[in-house]
């Protein structure tokens, strides 16, 4: 099963959306306890940031990894303050017969 997150509001650090609630996104893509299979297949995200250079176009940020682990995803969390994010992980069936990909 995918997950999803929504926002839209006052501007808040990304970080605080997908990393630091006990229910945040990046969390729920592996904790067991919250979910009945892995959210393996991948990550992505659009947010919105007023202060950008070009405010009208968003951040978008794309993975096959966890977002638990991306070093990437995390330096970018801890940097922009968006007003609005669309954010998913993608939730998929173990198979060896599965191909991931962007």
């Amino acid at each position: 099963m995918c997950r999803a997150l929504a926002y839209l509001g006052q501007p808040v650090l990304l970080d605080n959306l997908l990393y630091q609630p006990d229910s945040a996104l990046a969390k729920q893509a592996y904790m067991p306890k919250m979910l009945h299979m892995l959210n393996l297949a991948g990550f992505g995200l659009k947010a919105w940031d007023h202060s950008s250079f070009d405010a009208a176009k968003p951040f978008s940020y794309a993975s096959t990894s966890l977002p638990m682990f991306d070093r990437n995803l995390k330096a970018l969390a801890e940097k922009i303050r968006p007003t609005c994010v669309l954010a998913h992980v993608r939730g998929v069936t173990y198979s060896t017969e599965v191909e991931i990909s962007l």
